[in-house]
């Protein structure tokens, strides 16, 4: 995932720069055709949109709560569950294969874009995203994102 997760569910009460002026990392996202296997815009919470990408390729992710980017504020707010599913962050969430890292890393450090490796894709897994602890327990908010229908 790039950027940080939350600061645009944070920032919505005031208005803030996250929500009413976001910098997608529009240039990058072009840029993944071809090294990412699939990708979303974080737009209606973190473990919503990597649901659609679930769903969509018929698998799973086991995602790292400690993985998770949060800004400063994210981290001083505190409530995880509340700022993976609070949307808006316009971030780019995707899979690649293990052998496009490097190649995607340089791709970030050109784009002076934060990448963060949050979790694992498994083809045989349920078709969503499960947030874990440190210990493996499964933590995932009942809260998922934003729901369209």
């Amino acid at each position: 995932v790039t950027g940080t997760i939350g600061d645009g569910f944070l920032d919505l009460p005031a208005l803030g720069p996250a929500y009413a002026a976001p910098q997608p990392p529009l240039a990058f996202g072009q840029a993944l055709c071809g090294l990412a296997s699939a990708a979303i815009d974080v737009s209606d919470g973190l473990l919503a949109d990597l649901d659609h990408i679930c769903r969509a390729s018929k698998g799973g992710m086991k995602i790292d709560a400690d993985a998770v980017p949060l800004s400063a504020a994210g981290r001083a707010f505190g409530d995880l569950a509340a700022l993976v599913a609070g949307g808006d962050d316009l971030q780019i969430a995707f899979t690649a294969p293990p052998a496009n890292r490097s190649q995607i890393a340089a791709l970030a450090d050109r784009h002076g874009v934060r990448l963060s490796h949050i979790g694992t894709f498994n083809k045989s897994a349920d078709s969503h995203a499960v947030l874990r602890s440190a210990e493996g327990e499964d933590i995932t908010p009942k809260r998922r994102g934003y729901r369209h229908f």
